[in-house]
């Protein structure tokens, strides 16, 4: 065990602590901002997969309101073969459907609607036509309400209520366009009536469970009940999976503390949230939530159409780019590609250009916040200000990296939550929290099964080392019940390996 072949370093004073460049010598770039792939047609071949991984993907997420059963596995396993041939941990996110209003099947399956005309919606109706619009979900017409508006399309048509009626809710079209079978349907503020989970969800759950998925998206949240509620369903299945809350409501953006103490992580779904709240007002609600996530030591994914163009192009747009940066100087722990990957003409370009922007991005500003703990109490607490006190140490020390054993990945989610800006190496023996740990900011899960790690593993993370470097071991007393913490500063003097406990 490498524990006898390191000895304590004195810890050299602020001054003289080591820069730490990114790209030069036996120096490694270690990107702290994770990548999220949706995967799709464009992604089913095993090259175009381990393409992904080798250019960034941390997460792979598989959006459920597509595909069918036979795929859906195929996809997984696919996953999990490429990720054990890389040795590089990739969780797999199953994106639930949700309680999502969809169009029904129009005939023809093309509508023009022109500004000024005068529609009907025929709520739990599965077929219609110019006359009668249909909409299968039965709860619309309890939640519009004169005057108000419904977005067609993703926001492509607007409608304006004028009356309603038991199952029939009467427009005037204010923003004409055209439609098909089986678009978006949004009442801001609506979908209050139904219920998180539909039918199909919890189907879809149930086969969630039985491939070992490692989160689980909950769409069109709107109260943290919505989070238990979902919880209490994995939990009967056997597998209380993480649950990424998908902020894309305004009933969500106004429960969004009580939802982060009840998630795991959360997801800004910025194409719904802006049919749902004044467009202008989403950069603004992005950087609310993803500070608000730091705060409550909760991963934060910012998500949709920051690639777009490259569904078809070769480059991203300046407005891209600066997108993606802002999210990375925001603090976010993820960015998202959708349709760029899962159905573009080159997903593994378009990982590769966001890895770009990020490496770029955290090169220029690299983060040091210092996160305060309002609001946080208990054992918790503690845990929180000896992370802050332990980051610290490593800063101040030119510490190369924070090195913490991991069972369920809770010490490395608290040290990520400081922002250290050095890499938190978490080496663990389950395969399960191995991929998991590759959502988090900042955060090198290592598998390691024999539960040991040896100084090969841990340079192919951060580097090469040699004598002059400092490492922070972190970890907490085994067999406590109240997880009292220890830290240790150490250089590494020679090669070997040491095991989940190197405090002598």
């Amino acid at each position: 065990m490498l524990s006898h072949r390191i000895r304590r370093g004195r810890c050299p004073v602020r001054d003289q602590a080591k820069p730490m460049p990114r790209r030069s010598g036996r120096w490694m770039r270690t990107r702290a901002v994770r990548i999220v792939c949706t995967l799709g047609p464009a992604t089913r071949s095993n090259a175009t997969l381990r393409g992904l991984i080798d250019a960034g993907m941390s997460v792979a997420r598989i959006n459920f309101a597509h595909g069918t059963e036979a795929e859906h596995r195929e996809t997984v396993a696919r996953v999990r073969e490429a990720s054990l041939a890389s040795g590089r941990p990739v969780a797999v996110l199953q994106d639930l459907s949700g309680p999502k209003i969809r169009l029904g099947e129009l005939e023809p399956a093309t509508l023009a609607l022109e500004t000024g005309a005068l529609v009907t919606l025929g709520c739990g109706l599965a077929k219609g036509d110019a006359r009668t619009l249909p909409v299968p979900d039965e709860y619309l017409a309890q939640e519009a309400r004169p005057g108000g508006p419904i977005l067609l399309g993703d926001g492509a048509v607007e409608l304006e209520v004028l009356d309603v009626d038991a199952s029939e809710i009467h427009c005037r079209v204010v923003v004409g366009g055209t439609i098909t079978s089986g678009k978006g349907v949004n009442a801001p503020g609506g979908l209050s009536a139904r219920p998180i989970l539909a039918e199909k969800d919890l189907r879809d759950l149930e086969l969630g469970v039985e491939l070992g998925v490692d989160l689980v998206g909950v769409s069109y949240v709107r109260t943290e009940d919505d989070i238990s509620t979902v919880r209490r369903v994995l939990k009967s299945l056997g597998r209380p999976t993480p649950l990424v809350a998908k902020i894309e409501t305004k009933l969500a953006l106004e429960n969004l503390e009580a939802i982060l103490a009840r998630a795991d992580a959360v997801m800004i779904a910025r194409g719904d949230l802006s049919l749902e709240i004044p467009f202008e007002r989403v950069p603004i609600e992005q950087k609310r939530i993803v500070q608000a996530a730091i705060r409550a030591g909760r991963p934060a994914i910012t998500a949709t159409q920051m690639l777009q163009s490259m569904v078809t192009a070769p480059r991203p747009t300046r407005a891209e780019i600066t997108d993606v940066a802002n999210a990375v100087l925001d603090g976010t722990d993820a960015v998202m590609l959708s349709d760029e990957t899962a159905i573009g003409a080159d997903p593994v370009r378009a990982c590769r250009a966001m890895s770009r922007i990020i490496d770029a991005t955290e090169d220029a500003y690299p983060s040091h916040a210092e996160v305060p703990i309002d609001g946080i109490s208990g054992e918790l607490r503690e845990l929180v200000v000896f992370s802050q006190a332990a980051v610290r140490t490593a800063r101040e020390c030119g510490a190369r990296a924070i090195v913490t054993w991991s069972r369920g990945g809770i010490a490395a989610r608290l040290l990520s939550r400081q922002r250290p800006g050095v890499p938190t190496v978490a080496p663990t023996r389950y395969e399960e929290t191995w991929r998991r740990l590759a959502l988090p900011y900042g955060v090198r899960p290592v598998l390691c099964p024999r539960g040991k790690m040896s100084l090969e593993q841990l340079e192919r993370e951060i580097g090469r080392l040699d004598g002059t470097d400092f490492l922070l071991l972190v970890g907490h007393i085994a067999g406590d019940q109240r997880r009292v913490p220890w830290m240790k500063l150490v250089r590494v003097i020679d090669s070997g390996e040491w095991d989940s406990d190197p405090r002598e």
